[in-house]
């Protein structure tokens, strides 16, 4: 949401409040044990990204997406939000999340 404010509200004010919470979240990409990092750092960082025009903030994102990429139930096609096989919350493979795990393998190769 600070990012959104950033950009519609005031950017001195927000900006620095929204790259503070992102910088807190920093090292969680490599997590396997977080729910759903596929959805949490593309709404920090990649807004951060754009905004500083650094790519290299955007490989946060990227790495997130692969910490997902385990996670892929290749018999069922589903992505789950935990990495356990029993993980009751799944998202489909339409659902966004499945997009940065593609986005890391893309960019990685």
């Amino acid at each position: 949401m600070m990012w959104i404010f950033a950009r519609r509200l005031d950017a001195g004010v927000w900006r620095p409040r929204a790259e503070h919470y992102c910088e807190l979240l920093r090292g969680r990409e490599f997590d396997r044990e977080i729910h759903d990092p596929g959805f949490t750092f593309p709404h920090s960082w990649r807004p951060w990204s754009a905004a500083a025009g650094d790519r290299a903030l955007d490989d946060v994102v990227v790495q997130a997406g692969k910490t997902m990429g385990p996670r892929f139930q290749e018999k069922s096609g589903v992505l789950s939000s935990f990495r356990a096989r029993d993980s009751t919350v799944i998202n489909s493979p339409r659902a966004r999340a499945l997009g940065r795990v593609i986005s890391g393998a893309t960019r990685t190769r």
